[in-house]
């Protein structure tokens, strides 16, 4: 019962907030007719959100084609293909450049070494015979020998030979290299021309794939500007919406488990309006009966006297309750911990009988009782008790608000 009126109340709740948010969910959805243009109409509120997210998530798949497109595009192949071909061109020239150093280098050294190689001749031709030699040459003279000088003239000059054959050799493929990568440059210049202007024709092409890219994202972005904040009121209002249902069916099922629970308790029920007719036949002598509200509360019913004030009634009603509870418990019914304090309960239009009879009512219990009784019942008066209780055991402490000492701790609190 405890979890049913804490639903309800919650329900209740949610339930004013229910038409203010719907309100608000419809408002912001409003703007999401010009997304829609005449399909959206005939629509109104939350009917608006489906037809815009489909008209989003359409632009959103076309983007994503889009940008697929743009990755697969031509252009790109070509361009790398274009870099590739610009490079292999950068490379050809850097080569025929360094080759052509290299050219200047040989012609260098090889001119070098051709001096070099004359000037041994001519140190060698310039020599004079030595005195005594006849006219007749190296190999016409069997007595002809070499001077130290001429050795060692004789090997400088052939080792200057050697060095600018290789020189010219060198030389000569350098020159046969260069020969042919000036042939093959032209070709490369031409293919890196062609390739740059198939890449840039492409690239052209590409570029207007990506300006629709970015205009359509821009259209969704804005239509996600409307589209969000509707969503989310929505989405507040569906949520709402949601747990009022859903507190409603807590509801339905707290109650028909409360019915289950009463009708397995059907005796017990009984039991416990039998003890409060009794008791309230035992005080006012009249008839009464305990029923439940749609609520699943009890409702305390009893006869109409008309000597006595609606008022009184009611307060009988509830104090009858109370004893029955307590005397049930005492046949081994109920849970009530068999304690009870009634703290000054005649209103002011009960007239002495009925009160009196709250007393008579205990007492015969106690002495119905087997044994010691086990229940306490205290109820404190602003009048004395019945004469038959005044001066007995049951008067426990007098109390006199005149005095300091009368009072209940003896002080003025």
């Amino acid at each position: 019962m405890d979890k049913e009126h804490l639903s309800v109340a919650k329900r209740d709740e949610i339930k004013e907030k229910l038409p203010g948010l719907g309100a608000i969910a419809a408002e912001a959805c409003e703007p999401l007719r010009r997304l829609l243009g005449n399909d959206g109409e005939a629509l109104v509120g939350g009917l608006l959100l489906a037809p815009a997210t489909e008209a989003v998530a359409l632009k959103e798949e076309q983007l994503r084609n889009l940008y697929k497109a743009i990755a697969e595009h031509p252009a790109n192949q070509a361009r790398r293909t274009h870099e590739q071909a610009l490079r292999e061109l950068e490379r050809m020239k850097a080569n025929i450049a360094g080759i052509e150093r290299r050219v200047k280098r040989c012609e260098s050294q090889a001119g070098e070494f051709a001096a070099a190689t004359i000037k041994a001749q001519l140190v060698l031709t310039s020599r004079k015979r030595p005195p005594g030699c006849c006219i007749k040459t190296k190999d016409e003279c069997p007595d002809f020998k070499d001077s130290p000088e001429d050795i060692g003239a004789f090997a400088a000059r052939e080792e200057l030979e050697k060095q600018q054959q290789a020189a010219q050799a060198i030389l000569e493929e350098e020159k046969e290299e260069l020969v042919s990568l000036n042939q093959k440059l032209p070709l490369l210049t031409a293919n890196e021309n062609n390739l740059r202007q198939t890449s840039e024709s492409l690239a052209s092409d590409r570029e207007e794939l990506v300006k629709q890219a970015a205009q359509l994202t821009e259209q969704i972005n804005q239509q996600k500007s409307v589209l969000d904040p509707a969503m989310a009121r929505e989405n507040i209002y569906i949520s709402h919406k949601a747990e009022h249902d859903s507190l409603t069916e807590q509801i339905k099922k707290a109650r028909a488990n409360q019915i289950k629970i009463r009708k397995g308790r059907f005796t017990d029920r009984l039991e416990l309006m039998e003890h409060y007719r009794a008791v309230l036949g035992a005080i006012l002598k009249i008839d009464g009966s305990i029923s439940f509200d749609k609520d699943g509360l009890l409702v305390l019913e009893a006869e109409n006297r008309g000597a006595i004030s609606s008022a009184a009634i009611e307060a009988l009603k509830s104090l009858s309750f109370d004893l029955c509870v307590l005397f049930r418990s005492i046949t081994g019914g109920g849970h009530h911990p068999r304690f009870l304090i009634h703290d000054s309960p005649k209103v002011a239009d009960m007239s002495p009988v009925p009160y009196a009879s709250i007393f008579d009512t205990v007492q015969k219990v106690e002495e119905l009782a087997p044994g010691k009784p086990n229940f306490q019942y205290i109820i404190t008066t602003t009048e004395p008790p019945p004469n038959s209780f005044i001066d007995s055991k049951f008067v426990i402490l007098k109390l006199d608000a005149s005095t300091k000492e009368g009072r209940l701790f003896t002080e003025d609190l």
